[in-house]
């Protein structure tokens, strides 16, 4: 069963609410008995106004649950941004062993998931040229270009930086 407000919600959306009997018959009774009460104090200027004021109330209630995102736990979990094709490639696994991931669940997510996401252990992207490891976060060129020396020797430099690598 449907509060008011998400039925306005809703109804907002462009959704329809469908609804038993029951409930219909019990909201025409309670919305008759509402009208009995206000006809008698109110102006029919009023009503108008009433409605205005519901109205943008709810759009604004509206606007704040779009602006609000949930957030999602990962925690004890390595979140990488790039394909996690069976099987794990080894120099993935080299990197999180080093750095002590080894045996925490790696998830593959999308950038907007990954938005939402907090409390992980290790989140993996995947940029052009840049590489650089900030906290919990890990940004390397793509697998197949990390096998590039350099840009091996300046990732295994980064990780060794930190403060919790398995040495």
């Amino acid at each position: 069963m449907l509060s008011d407000y998400q039925r306005a919600v809703l109804t907002e959306l462009g959704v329809m609410c469908w609804q038993s009997q029951q409930q219909a018959a019990t909201d025409l009774n309670v919305s008759s008995e509402q009208a009995k009460r206000t006809s008698s104090h109110a102006v029919p200027h009023a009503t108008e106004i009433n409605k205005a004021a519901v109205q943008s109330n709810a759009l604004e209630k509206l606007s704040q649950l779009k602006q609000k995102q949930e957030s999602v736990s990962y925690t004890d979990q390595v979140i990488c941004l790039f394909d996690l094709a069976e099987p794990i490639p080894n120099l993935v696994l080299d990197i999180l062993t080093t750095m002590g991931l080894e045996s925490m669940p790696k998830l593959q997510l999308t950038t907007e998931q990954v938005k939402q996401a907090k409390d992980y252990a290790l989140c993996w992207s995947i940029s052009d040229k840049t590489l650089s490891l900030s906290a919990n976060k890990l940004m390397t060129p793509a697998i197949q270009i990390l096998s590039d020396g350099k840009l091996k020797k300046q990732l295994w430099r980064l990780i060794q930086q930190m403060p919790n690598a398995a040495t």
